[in-house]
């Protein structure tokens, strides 16, 4: 959990999509969350995001086997 300055509600659908990025630097391939969503599903674990879209972004991960 951070308290930044959110992820927008329109933007949420989308976070998990390849490409997808807001940040406009040359080197943003927008594949991070893409690609980790992928590893987690191989993994059969899962990612969850919350957001108010204004104060805070929490991510949630959970891995099988991994608190044990």
């Amino acid at each position: 959990r951070d308290n930044g300055s959110g992820i927008k509600k329109e933007l949420m659908p989308r976070i998990f999509d390849p490409f997808f990025s807001v940040r406009r630097y040359p080197d943003a391939f927008g594949l991070g969350l893409f690609r980790v969503a992928g590893e987690l599903f191989r993994l059969e674990g899962s990612i969850s995001v919350e957001s108010d879209g204004k104060s805070f972004t929490e991510v949630r991960i959970l891995v099988p086997g991994a608190i044990g």
